[in-house]
């Protein structure tokens, strides 16, 4: 199942619909997500694995894309019209959505729930508790069965050094950066 997740709204906004991809991952198995965001948030689902193709509105105007089965509109001035698809639900599809076309502007009262749960109302699911759905690519490597240690005193670092057990690595000294920030006082 193709499925396009729409949302138009600020970063903060995106990361906390994340969770959408959990929860569609577990009740539609073989699904195929596809998040419509602005072009300046794409890379927030670059090292996702259960996102497939991250679109932006130009993507979309422009009809680089494959028909969707289903479209989520997560945010309430986009036109899911403009996605083509076999279906679609969220802001604008159905009159009960109507009534938190505010919410994003703190126009409505208190809805009863929380943002996870309205998000998952939305895209007819239910919230199970899943969380933020982010994953990122780290730009240092750690070096396997490596021991890094940063001991300012000597005797204790050369006792460390000693006592550690090598089975679990090699033993790198990390050198020791002074703190520019600590104030040392100096009696006299």
């Amino acid at each position: 199942m193709r499925i396009a997740i729409l949302h138009d709204g600020p970063l903060s906004e995106i990361v906390a619909a994340s969770s959408l991809n959990i929860g569609i991952k577990n009740r539609y198995d073989m699904s195929e997500i596809t998040w419509v965001i602005p072009e300046e948030y794409k890379y927030i689902y670059k090292y996702n694995k259960e996102v497939d193709n991250t679109l932006s509105w130009t993507d979309v105007e422009r009809g680089d894309y494959r028909k969707f089965d289903l479209v989520i509109n997560l945010w309430p001035t986009v036109d899911a019209h403009k996605v083509e698809s076999s279906f679609y639900t969220g802001f604008g599809e159905h009159d009960d959505f109507d009534k938190y076309v505010g919410i994003f502007d703190n126009d409505v009262e208190k809805i009863g729930m929380n943002i996870f749960q309205f998000y998952y109302y939305l895209s007819g699911i239910t919230w199970k508790g899943e969380g933020y759905s982010l994953n990122y690519y780290p730009r240092n490597k750690m070096s396997k069965k490596r021991i890094g240690i940063d001991i300012v005193n000597l005797n204790l670092r050369e006792c460390v050094y000693k006592n550690l057990n090598k089975n679990w690595g090699v033993v790198c000294r990390i050198p020791h950066k002074k703190n520019i920030f600590r104030i040392t006082l100096v009696y006299g």
